[in-house]
């Protein structure tokens, strides 16, 4: 029945749009979810925001750069995940080049916070998820998906696989669509400053009175 469901609610979303590229992006429209889980192995529900979207070309998101991805992020479109289907998905017109470029990797952001913000997140990308050259005289459907992601998220974890990276995760599971990470973590070396800071002040004497 979900996948009824899902079929009219895909179809729905491509026919509203006009005349011009379209991307599809998200869950496959043919996909039978597993499921999708935070950090704790909880169910992820609609307080999940996904955004689809570009880093500036030369930036490479990483866990340790996560204060900076929202200010090298551009954002195309943006959806909220939907427990009752146990997916997201949507559909945007990619009417020009100008902004994104037939050349720029596409990027897909999950959290259930505001961008930038620390909580669960997940990244996924794929060498095939690259914007597509827009012809309004010609469009086309460019899909961005979910089973064609690649097999090492850069943060969080996807299609059922962990890369022993993913020290934000709390509960390992054996089987999923997408898993969050619990995002930014202290570094190493905030840490080691932490403790400088902390030795100096119990070692400062007092000033005589």
């Amino acid at each position: 029945m979900k996948n009824c469901i899902r079929l009219l609610f895909a179809a729905a979303l491509l026919t509203s749009v006009g005349r011009a590229d379209v991307i599809e992006w998200g869950f496959e429209v043919s996909q039978t979810p597993t499921s999708s889980f935070d950090s704790l192995g909880n169910a992820i529900d609609s307080s999940y925001t996904f955004y689809l979207g570009k880093f500036a070309d030369s930036f490479t998101p990483t866990r340790s750069n996560y204060d900076s991805w929202l200010a090298n992020w551009t954002n195309l479109d943006t959806t909220t995940y939907n427990d009752t289907l146990d997916w997201f998905n949507d559909s945007e017109n990619l009417n020009d080049n100008n902004v994104f470029a037939n050349t720029d990797a596409a990027f897909i952001w999950g959290t259930n916070v505001s961008q930038g913000a620390t909580g669960e997140v997940v990244l996924l990308n794929s060498v095939n998820w690259i914007y597509p050259t827009a012809e309004p005289t010609d469009p086309s459907v460019t899909s961005f998906v979910l089973t064609d992601a690649a097999l090492a998220a850069p943060v969080g974890a996807v299609n059922s696989t962990y890369t022993g990276e993913e020290s934000g995760i709390t509960t390992p599971l054996g089987s999923f669509d997408l898993q969050t990470e619990r995002i930014p973590e202290p570094t190493a070396a905030l840490l080691i400053a932490i403790g400088c800071l902390f030795l100096l002040f119990r070692r400062t004497p007092r000033q005589p009175a």
